[in-house]
């Protein structure tokens, strides 16, 4: 196996066990998946009220599916272009990949991306957005949290490697240049009910961990090259957050099989749950036309409403694999490192049919009033356990987050606050908010 300049660690390994054959990635898949971390996202749902269905996918197999697409999106490039006697750059470019073991490196992204999400999805992190926001901190954002949990040993020393950790950088900006500029006013709002849209975080890492991406993990880029991939979107008002323009090649890789998952698995989801209704279905019919011809389009609307799970399946794998056989390589321009100077991305035609089935999923499933009902009531609890906690520390934190919380200094406490509460599942979270403020009949001696 040939190796880079990524394939260290940011702290060097000095615990070799002997006759261990894996590879770097390969410790670094390991080290997710045996992780505390990781099996939480067991109880975190991917869609919030999806009731006590066994069908339902929640955090982990959402994660567990982003793992295995990325893994087929690469194979199937990597195939296309070695039919393809015109690609003889980007042809040897996936050659060295496959050497460098691209399967474990896309598999542990694909794996971890979710892995700092708070309870309730974007209603705990709006919450714990406000919270911080609230008591003077910059914020809190999911994609942020789950790099500094894999990076700052909150209870498990992950460590590893600069080129997974590259691939996790979802959007290169900190959190204070992405965050607009007008923020509404921070008052005591009655019952907590402060308004979603008003207090979404923007999408970045926390200023905390600049240092650590911009002389440790991009120490190899020119200095044109990091300012080219710190890049923002130059259509940013003062009315919202900024967005960020550069990925990685497997961050790229990683988000395209988010995208499809989401938009194409949470589909599923939706049709199983009966959200999806014969009122939706000319809005269906229109999105998969953007894709297929007028035939096709109509055979795979039929097998996706039908009753036979089957069919239904195989629609779905069809979607998912035109997905994935419409990707290809763009070269970015102003970069001479292999890594950032290739993404993947979607065909045009493709993009409008996984954009469209997005809009679809949000509209009739996840922004519908009874999923945001719960996603309402999950950011009170997050809110209100915050609370809870910050009053008392001393009484209602275990014993390794107030210990690290009592050693920190005061600005970082209530940061310490939010890893805790967003490394819970939905239901611990839930089972604490009862305790805490009196609704359980749970005795002291029971367990979470």
């Amino acid at each position: 196996m040939c190796t880079e300049w990524y394939d260290e660690r940011i702290t060097k390994k000095n615990n070799e066990k002997i006759d261990d054959h894996r590879n770097p990635y390969e410790h670094d898949l390991c080290r997710v998946i045996h992780s505390f971390a990781f099996r939480r996202l067991q109880g975190k749902l991917q869609i919030v009220n999806s009731g006590q269905s066994d069908f339902h996918r929640n955090r982990l197999t959402h994660s567990l599916e982003v793992g295995s697409i990325a893994k087929h999106i690469f194979n199937s490039i990597n195939y296309r272009h070695t039919e393809d006697p015109e690609s003889s750059e980007i042809r040897q470019f996936l050659a060295k990949q496959k050497e460098l073991d691209i399967d474990s490196i896309l598999q542990v992204i694909g794996l971890a991306h979710d892995i700092g999400h708070p309870p309730f999805g974007h209603g705990g992190e709006i919450a714990l957005n406000y919270m911080l926001i609230k008591n003077g901190q910059l914020g809190f954002e999911g994609n942020a949290q789950t790099f500094r949990l894999l990076t700052n040993n909150m209870y498990e020393k992950f460590n590893l490697t600069k080129r997974v950790l590259i691939g996790l950088i979802k959007y290169p900006v900190t959190y204070s240049n992405a965050c607009k500029k007008i923020q509404p006013e921070i008052n005591e709002l009655k019952n907590r009910a402060i308004k979603h849209e008003e207090w979404k975080p923007p999408k970045c890492y926390y200023d905390d961990d600049h240092k650590l991406i911009n002389d440790e993990l991009l120490s190899c880029l020119k200095k044109q090259e990091k300012k080219k991939f710190y890049s923002l979107d130059k259509n940013r008002t003062d009315h919202k957050h900024a967005k960020t323009e550069m990925k990685s090649f497997d961050c790229s890789i990683m988000n395209l099989a988010d995208d499809i998952s989401y938009s194409i698995h949470d589909l599923e989801d939706a049709i199983f749950l009966k959200k999806i209704t014969c009122e939706q279905v000319s809005d269906l019919n229109e999105i998969l036309n953007y894709a297929f011809d007028d035939d096709l389009a109509s055979l795979l609307l039929d097998d996706l409403l039908s009753n036979d799970n089957v069919k239904r399946k195989k629609a779905i794998g069809d979607l998912v694999h035109h997905a994935i056989i419409n990707i290809e390589i763009k070269i970015i321009p102003g970069f001479d490192e292999p890594l950032f100077k290739y993404n993947a991305v979607l065909k045009s035609n493709c993009n409008k049919l996984i954009e469209g089935l997005k809009k679809l999923v949000r509209k009739h499933l996840i922004f519908g009033s009874d999923v945001q009902s719960i996603v309402h009531g999950g950011m009170i609890k997050n809110m209100q356990v915050f609370e809870a906690l910050q009053s008392n520390p001393t009484i209602l934190l275990p014993d390794f987050w107030r210990k690290r919380h009592a050693e920190a200094n005061k600005n970082e406490r209530d940061r310490i606050l939010c890893d805790y509460i967003s490394g819970m599942t939905d239901v611990y979270l839930t089972k604490l908010h009862e305790r805490i403020y009196g609704s359980s009949i749970q005795n002291m001696f029971d367990w979470f």
